[in-house]
């Protein structure tokens, strides 16, 4: 379950991104409880691509919290990223600029983005298949576990979600 001023938070950056051709998602745990899982997120991370984080810094500029910082990968055999940190509506928001085949980024290109309908506007999220694979990725298994039993506890028997 997300808190209020998420919403609002997201809502800021659908609308501050709307005129930017940039590619960005809601990723982590606050994807996980938009999706209807009953985590509570510490943040709000979002990710994009090195080349689109300078254009997405520039248009939520008035929210900036700080300086980009190039963190080391997180798993051995990616390379570098970029993020850039942002206080919006009290939530601390990061975009997370990767290149193209990194941890989060490659989802992009295999088009496992979706969107949802946040507090009236839509907004790309990863899908929780997509998210379950990055948590993998980075050796999270408890949360892609709990991302496992989720998507299994909403499939019925027909194989439709529920």
């Amino acid at each position: 379950m997300l808190a209020e001023n998420y919403y609002s938070a997201i809502r800021v950056i659908v609308l501050a991104l709307k005129s930017v051709r940039a590619p960005w998602a809601i990723i982590g745990s606050a994807n996980m409880a938009l999706h209807g899982m009953d985590v509570v997120p510490n943040d709000l991370d979002v990710s994009t691509n090195l080349n689109s984080l300078h254009v997405i810094t520039e248009a939520l500029a008035k929210y900036k919290n700080g300086e980009p910082e190039i963190k080391q990968p997180l798993v051995a055999g990616f390379r570098e990223y970029t993020e850039q940190s942002f206080l919006i509506e009290g939530v601390d928001v990061t975009f997370c600029g990767e290149y193209e085949d990194d941890v989060y980024f490659h989802t992009f290109v295999d088009g496992e983005i979706e969107e949802l309908n946040v507090g009236g506007v839509c907004a790309p999220v990863f899908s929780l298949l997509a998210e379950m694979r990055s948590y993998r990725m980075l050796g999270r298994e408890k949360k892609a576990k709990m991302i496992e039993e989720f998507l299994d506890r909403s499939v019925n028997v027909g194989g439709k979600r529920v």
